[in-house]
């Protein structure tokens, strides 16, 4: 069995720790007790865990290795199984992420603006950010940066970046409406930390980014980046996330030669030979 220097060198000793301390020995004793400690590590783990840990549980590799056989753990990356099922989740893809890196790990970005709900969660690729250099990796974008410790916290058992670092980096690849969209997601959410944008901004000067935040905290400051209503920006996370065309915001059509309505949305994908939208009947917000 590894002892926890060794653990901790190769990743993930703060949440090994805990296992452990769940049946209070160093190591299980009997089948009843490894059982219930694995079942317990996956539980926190959205039923993650990681070839590491379970050896750190006193798992024998040829126990692994069989466990695998029967179905009663699948590989869902390199040295990162599904315990007893093979299920996808969002939770679970972060958890992969994390238990794969190791050595602190953790998801950032895009990815951390998903988790926490600032943005609709996609797929290809997944944000993680690590201290050291790591080989590329198909599964994940890896991004080399050391977090201090107030840019780094756990939501909802998966070690991640802060909102307010989640927020400072995703500025690096959303445009200037997208961004002010996860502040004003921040704010409905009311996901308030001691650590600010501003803090960050002023800690780490000519990050890539800083000038669209700038413009964006500008906007939030003067109340003109508060959408004129909640429908306005309600379905656009909807449409991002299944790939459907953007309906227009605040569109006048005209009905008899003379401009009658005005739709808060416009969800249509055809335009007439003058270039007005050819509304559906189903647009939402007409007012008269």
């Amino acid at each position: 069995m590894a002892d926890e220097e060794e653990i901790e060198h190769r990743g993930g000793a703060r949440i090994v720790t805990s296992a452990l301390d769940l049946v209070g020995h160093a190591e299980p004793v009997g089948h009843t007790e490894l059982e219930l400690a694995i079942a317990r590590l996956a539980t926190g783990q959205h039923g993650r865990v990681s070839r590491v840990q379970l050896l750190a549980l006193g798992v024998h590799r040829r126990s692994i290795a069989r466990r695998i056989e029967c179905g009663r753990l699948h590989a869902r990356a390199p040295g990162v199984y599904g315990v007893g099922h093979c299920a996808s989740s969002r939770e679970g893809r972060l958890m992969e992420g994390v238990l794969e890196m190791g050595e602190g790990g953790v998801p950032s970005d895009l990815a951390a603006a998903g988790h926490w709900r600032l943005r609709p969660s996609r797929g290809g690729k997944l944000d993680v950010t690590v201290a050291r250099r790591k080989s590329p990796n198909p599964r994940l974008r890896i991004h080399r940066r050391q977090l201090a410790p107030d840019e780094v916290t756990v939501h909802d058992g998966i070690p991640t970046t802060t909102v307010a670092r989640t927020l400072f980096d995703c500025a690096r690849h959303l445009d200037d409406r997208q961004l002010l969209r996860a502040f004003n997601e921040a704010a409905v959410l009311e996901l308030y930390e001691e650590l600010s944008v501003p803090d960050l901004m002023e800690r780490h000067p000519g990050y890539r980014g800083t000038a669209r935040l700038r413009r964006v905290i500008e906007l939030l400051d003067s109340g003109e980046g508060v959408p004129q209503t909640d429908l306005e920006d309600l379905p656009i996370p909807f449409v991002e996330e299944f790939g459907l065309p953007t309906p227009e915001a605040d569109v006048h059509i005209e009905i008899g030669g003379e401009t009658r309505q005005r739709l808060r949305l416009a969800a249509s994908t055809h335009r007439s030979g003058d270039g007005q939208p050819e509304v559906s009947p189903h647009a939402s917000g007409v007012r008269a």
